[in-house]
């Protein structure tokens, strides 16, 4: 199979578009291969979309999410140059601290956004993903959930989007991937409401262990509770910086409630 990347024309904001398509173009650059696939990529300035607009069966998206993440230097296949991609699509510059902020983002909410804005990290990585904890639930497919973050959001630098969990079609530990991230982007993001289980997490003394930094935003829980939690953490991983930032005005949105479940 070929997967062939059209780099297309720059939306306002900044950020090129970017489709996928399969089979061979013309002109097209030679990437490399992940897992039996033929990666190309070419510039085609009529591309106005991303590829996850594509109507892909569930497994090609599945493939396309692991292809795109390759080019991050995280465990998984030969990596792609990272040159390929768009900038909100590409890892942090080496050595630039980073913070991730994973989520099953189903469907994305306004307290989703507010994470991001106050993340102050010196670049936030969005990444989609399962929750461990959910495994008999119905997921969204891949490209839903990537279509629900918000383009803008990532159009500027400083922030990008990877796919590789949603590439992997199941469960997905924090503790599985985290405790192996380069010692800068040893950071996670996360709601107070995630925070106040942190320690219940599968492994989470080894996760703990790993990382230099966790950055909470209130999503509804008091300070008490926070500053209960938060020297529980820290008695568990001494040294761990854990920060809080301020209230927003959409601590209680959930995407629960955006289901109506």
């Amino acid at each position: 199979m070929v997967l062939t990347l059209r780099l297309g024309r720059e939306p306002p904001g900044g950020g090129a578009f970017l489709d996928v398509g399969v089979g061979d173009a013309g002109g097209a650059e030679d990437l490399g291969e992940v897992e039996g696939v033929r990666v190309r990529r070419i510039d085609d300035p009529s591309v106005g979309g991303d590829f996850f607009e594509n109507d892909f069966p569930p497994d090609l998206q599945r493939l396309c999410c692991r292809v795109l993440a390759s080019a991050w230097p995280l465990p998984g296949p030969a990596p792609l140059p990272s040159a390929g991609l768009p900038p909100w699509l590409a890892p942090p510059p080496p050595g630039r601290e980073a913070a991730f902020f994973p989520g099953t983002f189903d469907p994305w909410h306004e307290g989703h956004t507010q994470c991001v804005l106050l993340a102050d990290a010196g670049h936030l990585v969005v990444a989609p993903d399962r929750n461990p904890w959910k495994q008999g639930a119905p997921a969204a497919e891949p490209f839903a959930v990537l279509r629900g973050v918000p383009r803008g959001l990532l159009a500027g630098g400083g922030r990008s989007l990877y796919t590789g969990f949603l590439g992997k079609g199941g469960p997905n530990p924090t503790s599985g991937w985290a405790r192996g991230l380069p010692a800068p982007w040893a950071a996670l993001v996360m709601g107070d409401d995630g925070f106040l289980g942190l320690d219940r997490w599968r492994d989470a003394g080894a996760l703990l262990a790993g990382l230099r930094r966790v950055v909470v935003v209130p999503r509804g829980a008091g300070e008490g509770a926070f500053e209960e939690q938060r020297a529980r953490i820290q008695g568990m991983a001494p040294g761990l910086v854990v920060e809080r930032r301020a209230g927003h005005p959409f601590e209680g949105a959930s995407s629960r409630a955006r289901r109506g479940g």
